[in-house]
């Protein structure tokens, strides 16, 4: 059975005094209940597991959307900012002390922020964190909606055994011809399968041989068909798998109801699909754009 940690929570999800939320102390973030009741629902016979997962995310999302306000006791308020970090000099703290990166995938980030495109890009900590979240689930079988340079199928590949196996997807081959240097480099080349072509009639082609069969699917493809992405990939995904959308947040554009572009108009329908789907358990996270993570139950 998940905690309960709302019993503690004595005052707003805006503003509160900043303790652990293992040590029982008063959280004040709603969001964080929700965080650790997903972690505990996934990972319950772990305890310790769900300790270090939960400060990494908590730790993040103080980091990337909230700050401290002295004098007096440590307080938080949330931002309306999403850039990645406005303090550079925190930024490089969090890389030096939590980030572990490959010289191959270091020299891809490099040749990734070179490109204009660059913020297509997931941040490197999120790519650990996928990669992460894929050894947690033991993921034999990881789909990829939207391949870029490939940094995130290549963390996830390095973190995975040597019998798994990564199919990604993208219309073109102008990044991906990048992304296959690399994987090469790095030796997990003979892990991703590499699909070339429209998204939705990919995922379609993939319903009879791969029905159920993954373990963990992560979406970050063109935002206007993530509630039909949604669908197929629940579809693909196997129970008590997952499925990760990343933008969720979409550089704050979807707290404005008025907002009529059609990419934001999509995430706003999928994050009140998701919010309302009895199918799976979720957990939307201040990492980077916002990730929203959905546990088919």
């Amino acid at each position: 059975m998940p905690l309960n940690f709302n019993k503690f929570d004595k005052t707003s999800p805006k503003t509160a005094p900043l303790q652990c939320p293992i040590c029982i102390g008063p959280v004040g973030l709603a969001e964080t209940n929700s965080i650790l009741n997903f972690l505990f629902f996934l990972f319950e016979p772990n305890f310790f597991l769900i300790f270090e997962i939960s400060c990494i995310i908590f730790t993040h999302a103080l980091f990337v959307n909230l700050k401290f306000k002295k004098p007096g006791p440590a307080m938080l308020t949330w931002e309306k900012s999403f850039d990645l970090f406005s303090n550079s000099e925190l930024l490089e703290y969090l890389r030096k002390f939590s980030l572990r990166e490959s010289e191959t995938q270091k020299a891809l980030r490099d040749q990734t922020n070179k490109l204009e495109e660059s913020s297509w890009a997931v941040v490197p900590e999120q790519a650990q964190f996928l990669a992460l979240l894929a050894k947690i689930i033991n993921a034999k079988m990881i789909l990829e909606v939207g391949t870029f340079t490939g940094v995130s199928s290549l963390a996830m590949a390095l973190a995975i055994e040597k019998d798994c196996k990564i199919i990604t997807c993208d219309m073109e081959t102008k990044y991906t011809d990048i992304a296959q240097r690399y994987w090469a480099e790095a030796k997990v080349d003979d892990k991703i399968e590499l699909i070339i072509g429209p998204a939705l009639s990919t995922l379609e082609s993939l319903l009879d041989k791969y029905l159920e069969k993954f373990d963990l699917i992560f979406i970050d493809a063109n935002k206007k068909d993530y509630v039909s992405y949604y669908e197929f990939g629940y579809q693909l995904v196997r129970k008590h798998g997952l499925i990760i959308f990343d933008n969720v947040l979409w550089d704050g554009k979807v707290i404005n109801p008025n907002n009529n572009e059609k990419s934001t108009v999509a995430i706003q329908r999928l994050n009140s699909k998701l919010l309302h789907d009895d199918r799976v358990s979720i957990s939307m996270l201040p990492i980077n754009d916002g990730i929203t993570i959905a546990y088919k139950n």
